[in-house]
């Protein structure tokens, strides 16, 4: 079995998918302004609970 390797000390540095659909989803895509070269745009973990709470004060 090939040996494992992390390329941080403290998390996988992996990202994951995350889908959303239905009424202000749209919001997300404001906040995925980062881009990765194999996987495109992409939105940090803190920034999902930025729009959910942006969503709720309109």
């Amino acid at each position: 079995m090939p040996a494992m390797l992390w390329q941080s000390d403290e998390h996988t540095n992996s990202l994951v998918p995350v889908f959303a659909k239905g009424c202000g989803s749209s919001w997300l895509n404001f906040f995925a302004d980062e881009f990765d070269p194999g996987k495109g745009y992409f939105i940090q973990n803190t920034e999902i609970a930025k729009s959910i709470f942006l969503m709720w004060r309109k």
